[in-house]
């Protein structure tokens, strides 16, 4: 009777323990059966072992970073993109009568996630790797920098208005129009603004980038995003 059946096995384990399409739906025709697959249908890899961070690592996303992933990120989009091919089976369902077999590659799915990097390196040829990318830290107007705590802010003014704010509020006119600087001079851009930034703790950017639009935000710790009162 029921609907829906989700796995996440191997597809040989699955076949093992009787969990495969073919078998579900000679018991329950309108079954739909989502399986959640580490590697591309049919490949040679399809049955190997691996958990997310292989996974990350397989799909290039660790390349983006410098350290060890802090949101297994393998647990949560494949999961999202397979609870969506679920809807749309069911309302396919009341068309046809009958169940279906969906299957989601982890594997895929996250590198289906990165289209607009691989967009950017197939047309410039260059790799996201750290500090190449605007999202990987390659301008002053989109990075981290550290406070005097030893706390970080992100600043993320990727607008020209934004960013301009920003360098008043810091007190770095100068350097409104070098947002996008690299090389030398984006080097320079970059410590001129760590070195103010790390002039005062976390809590005075924060009382000051209160009042002040343009995209200047504190990275936020556990305790105090989900601790008491919150």
């Amino acid at each position: 009777k029921a609907d829906v059946l989700i796995e996440a096995y191997r597809p040989k384990v699955s076949r093992k323990l009787g969990l495969d399409f073919t078998s579900l739906h000679r018991w329950n025709p309108r079954l739909i059966v989502a399986s959640l697959i580490g590697f591309p249908d049919g490949s040679s890899a399809s049955d190997r072992p691996a958990h997310d961070l292989g996974f990350q690592a397989l799909a290039g996303l660790i390349s983006l970073g410098e350290s060890l992933p802090g949101v297994p990120l393998s647990d949560i989009v494949p999961p999202m993109e397979l609870a969506f091919r679920i809807s749309c089976a069911l309302h396919d369902r009341e068309r046809t009568g009958t169940g279906s077999h969906l299957k989601v590659s982890i594997l895929e799915s996250l590198r289906s996630m990165q289209s607009k990097w691989v967009a950017e390196f197939r047309a410039t040829g260059l790799s996201p790797s750290p500090g190449t990318t605007l999202v990987t830290g390659a301008y002053p107007c989109y990075a981290l920098y550290k406070t005097l705590d030893g706390r970080r802010l992100s600043v993320s003014a990727m607008e020209s208005q934004y960013w301009e704010r920003f360098c008043d509020a810091i007190g770095l006119p100068g350097a409104k129009s070098s947002g996008y600087s690299t090389g030398p001079e984006g080097d320079r851009i970059k410590s001129a603004v760590a070195n103010l930034i790390a002039a005062k703790p976390l809590k005075e950017w924060r009382t000051l980038f209160s009042t002040i639009e343009c995209c200047a935000e504190a990275v936020m710790e556990y305790p105090e995003i989900f601790g008491d009162g919150v």
